[in-house]
């Protein structure tokens, strides 16, 4: 008899909901999942060229952490109570997971960016404006060399790549003769002088289009709308 009680409570217990504890539980490990998303977060929403090397290091080991963090933390709820045992929380929870390829993604493409392209270009933005030619000439060949080294597998800093390294070589191709016409105002050329404006106004509009397409990239892996609604129903089952 006390072997068939013990069995009828085992199995009421096994086939029980969760508890309130459980969806606690959870909550508080999704919190800290929320918390080091937040923390990132404005690293995927906008992009600064003007940052150190240093900094730019800094930022894509942040991002790196915290995908690592976030993709194996979920993996870690799902495996909750409050998740294998209730429909509702488990939609919410799928659905998280669902957009969680994109959220990689984006980690992925912001990595190369801060890792790869932000430290290569970081001198030619520098010196863009300067009035030395020779301090630019420099900038540039060093910019387009860096630029063409790079392994790069994300298709959009791919062809950013592709696009700015062709446009930084023709400025490359031009500026000693820009430098020439700058000591001896009897070789000046209009004609080519304007052909060079438009080359930089060129490499100014890549560059805004690349950005342009960041900021879609880092929309589309936006997982903060998921973080909430998994949050709210599992703080919902709490109060119930």
């Amino acid at each position: 008899l006390v072997v068939i009680i013990v069995g009828v409570v085992l199995a009421v217990l096994l086939l029980s909901g969760p508890s309130k504890a459980d969806y606690k539980a959870a909550g508080e490990k999704l919190n800290d999942v929320i918390k080091v998303y937040n923390e990132t977060s404005t690293s995927l929403s906008y992009v600064s060229t003007s940052e150190t090397k240093s900094s730019l290091e800094s930022t894509r080991k942040k991002l790196a952490s915290t995908k690592e963090e976030v993709n194996n933390q979920l993996t870690e709820i799902g495996k909750m109570k409050a998740v294998t045992g209730d429909k509702e929380v488990r939609e919410k929870y799928d659905a998280l997971k669902n957009k969680l390829g994109k959220f990689n993604d984006a980690i992925d493409a912001f990595d190369e960016v801060y890792g790869k392209i932000l430290p290569a270009v970081a001198d030619f933005s520098d010196s863009s404006n300067s009035s030395n030619i020779s301090t630019l000439e420099s900038a540039v060949k060093k910019a387009r060399q860096d630029l063409k080294g790079a392994d790069i597998k994300n298709e959009h800093n791919k062809k950013f790549v592709k696009d700015f390294t062709a446009q930084l070589e023709k400025l490359e191709e031009m500026l000693p003769k820009v430098a020439e016409m700058k000591s001896d105002y009897k070789k000046y050329d209009s004609n080519y002088i304007s052909d060079f404006y438009d080359t930089l106004t060129a490499i100014q509009k890549t560059a805004r289009e690349w950005s342009s397409g960041l900021q879609k990239i880092a929309e589309e892996g936006e997982i903060k709308s998921e973080l909430n609604d998994l949050g709210i129903i599992l703080a919902d089952k709490v109060n119930k």
